[in-house]
Formats: structure tokens, sequence, C-alpha cells
């Protein structure tokens, strides 16, 4: 993730650019919704965009910004979309996603195919990975799941701050080498901080910084 001014810049660039637009659609080999409909959906997913922008500025992590979004695709519910029109809305939110660096894959999945559908999809994601690992956040206990699939020779680069999905506490990630890849559970990815540019001591500090605020 780039710096909070990098952020920001990139979401007013998000914002001010043309979309739904009749020349969209088309590209994507759809018919273009109605003119009102598209007025809707632009100015609702601007003024998501300005809310999200709102959040960064005052230095606020994942677990805000899934809300936020999860309020706002709840409130899009109400609109009559068809598939077609749903998708072109998830083509825009993983462009959100990543400039903010949030993933948005279980609560796009829910607003999608319903929770059933999405609960089976993430069991098969999860297969993919070859194990499980777990550790108590320390202000719960909850175990703080984490999916990897392992490769001898990976080293550990970094820490990792995550925030708690239950009980909203930051705590710090290190899975340890030999990890390849790595999915996050039941907790909201922060930042991470490389371990030749840091000490433990100022993750730890960066930390109980954020948890005091």
């Amino acid at each position: 993730m780039g710096s909070k001014n990098e952020i920001l810049y990139t979401l007013t660039e998000f914002k001010n650019k043309p979309k739904f637009n009749h020349e969209q659609w088309t590209e994507r080999g759809l018919n273009p919704s109605s003119d009102e409909l598209i007025f809707i959906l632009e100015s609702s997913l601007n003024e998501l965009i300005e809310n999200i922008s709102t959040l960064v500025g005052n230095e606020r992590g994942n677990s805000d910004f899934t809300k936020e979004i999860s309020k706002w695709l709840k409130k899009m519910k109400t609109h009559d979309l068809d598939t077609e029109e749903r998708e072109f809305i998830l083509f825009y939110l993983f462009e959100l996603s990543e400039i903010i660096n949030c993933d948005l894959k279980k609560i796009v999945l829910n607003w999608m195919y319903g929770p059933h559908i999405a609960e089976l999809m993430g069991k098969q994601e999860e297969s993919h990975y070859d194990e499980k690992i777990e550790q108590e956040c320390t202000k719960c206990g909850i175990a703080l799941e984490s999916f990897v699939k392992k490769e001898n020779g990976v080293p550990s680069y970094s820490w990792t701050i995550i925030q708690c999905h239950k009980c909203e506490t930051y705590n710090i990630l290190d899975p340890g080498p030999n990890i390849k890849e790595l999915k996050f559970g039941n907790y909201t990815y922060i930042k991470q901080m490389r371990k030749r540019e840091y000490k433990m001591e100022d993750v730890i500090q960066r930390v109980n910084e954020l948890n005091s605020q």
C-alpha cells in the first residue's frame, strides 16, 4: 500500500473518472442500463469513494473499510439490479480494493450469491492450502486463522499487523519461514513491516499506538 497521500490522490482520480457509461457497457458486450440507473450507480459509487477517502484521511484500517462497503452493498440491494449490473459493480469494487489494499472477496461473494454459496466457495478455496495455522488474539483470545501453502526455503521477510474481526484489536502476525502463500482468515490485514527495516520493538510500539486510538 502506498502512503496516505498517494492513496487519497488515487481515490480522487478514481472518483472523477467516468463509470458505468454507455461506451463501457458496449465494451463489455452488454446493453447499457437506463440513464436513470447509470446515474444512480455512478453517484452512489462516488459517494462510497468519498466515504472511504475520509476513512483513509483519518488513518482508519481495513475493518472500517469493509464495514463501510458492506453498508453500501446493503443499500444497493434496494435497487432491482440484474446479474450484469451486479458484476459491473464488482468490477469497480475490485479496483477500489486494489487502491486501498483491502480484501473484499468474502463480502462481495455474500452480496452476489448469498451466504450459503459464498461459504461453499470459501471452503473450496481453502482446500488449495496445505495447512491452517492459528494464534490467539491478545485481547479476546479467539483463534486468529491463516491458511498457508508451504515451500521450503522461503524466508520470512516481514511482520504483519492484523485486526481481529471479533474485538477489533490489533495483533502481530508472524507465520515464520517456508510460507509460499497465505490467505487471511477471521481478521483484517492492516500493514506489513519489513524485518530488514524494523525491529520487533518498533512493531510492538506501532500495534500499541493503534490499540490506544
